[in-house]
């Protein structure tokens, strides 16, 4: 109210992302008082369990039907720890106490797993994980994890803008270096700009084609072990300074 559309639809990227996190808390947090008294208009309306505090059902996925071969002592599987009412066919509904065995992950938030002879997709928040998916399994498709936010920054004379850029699944884990240098444009609403990244010495490498990128993704690979992010966040980070200026990266490199 008294802003102008362009300035509350510029916010809704850095909201959608607020929300995500926030869902993304374990369910007893959601079920906090002061959280819920928070969110909701009134007194009555606290009162009642979240059951619609569930994250948003990943809209590029397909459920496959399938009856995998179950073994309950090696097999993937899970515990459910609340009751969980499925939104459509897609969606299992879940007991307290229940075993889900897992057949693959969907996104960071969603798993695939078939209980009770029906199969479709849960939010893991609901479950606690028994034995977990093979880390080949837990790729989406196009052969690479399914990440949600990128975090980058604006390199300025007057200081450093941090941004994280929810990314909606349009990104994949292995981009075009145009790709990369169009969102940062959108990002920060500036046209003249070369993007970087972090080499593991901490110098700016400036990124000026594909193989760049692919160059960024194998040093990213590395830092694994090092760099603690959180799972929907990209392994690596951007870095977007003036196209003329210099003075960021290293001359003695």
């Amino acid at each position: 109210m008294g802003n102008k559309r362009e300035i509350a639809e510029s916010r809704i990227p850095e909201l959608n992302t607020y929300m995500k996190r926030l869902l993304g808390l374990p369910t007893w947090l959601l079920l906090d008082e002061a959280l819920r008294m928070f969110f909701y208009q009134t007194d009555q309306d606290s009162q009642h369990l979240p059951r619609a505090l569930r994250r948003l059902r990943p809209p590029t996925r397909k459920v496959k039907t399938v009856k995998p071969k179950m073994d309950r002592f090696s097999s993937p599987r899970a515990e459910a720890i609340f009751d969980f009412r499925g939104n459509g066919k897609a969606e299992l509904n879940l007991k307290k106490g229940e075993v889900i065995f897992l057949l693959q992950r969907v996104n960071t938030d969603w798993l695939e797993g078939t209980v009770n002879n029906q199969t479709g997709i849960f939010p893991q928040s609901f479950v606690k994980i028994i034995k977990p998916l093979p880390e080949s399994d837990s790729e989406g498709e196009g052969g690479g994890p399914s990440y949600s936010c990128l975090r980058c920054f604006l390199l300025t004379p007057s200081g450093v803008h941090t941004r994280d850029v929810c990314v909606q699944e349009d990104l994949t884990i292995q981009p075009t270096y145009k790709d990369l240098l169009s969102r940062m444009r959108n990002v920060f609403k500036v046209d003249d700009i070369a993007v970087n990244y972090r080499d593991p010495e901490g110098d700016l490498v400036r990124i000026l084609d594909d193989e760049d990128v692919q160059l960024m993704i194998r040093e990213s690979r590395g830092q694994r072990g090092t760099v603690q992010r959180p799972v929907n966040q990209f392994p690596w980070e951007l870095y977007v300074t003036s196209a003329s200026n210099l003075s960021v990266y290293n001359a003695g490199a």
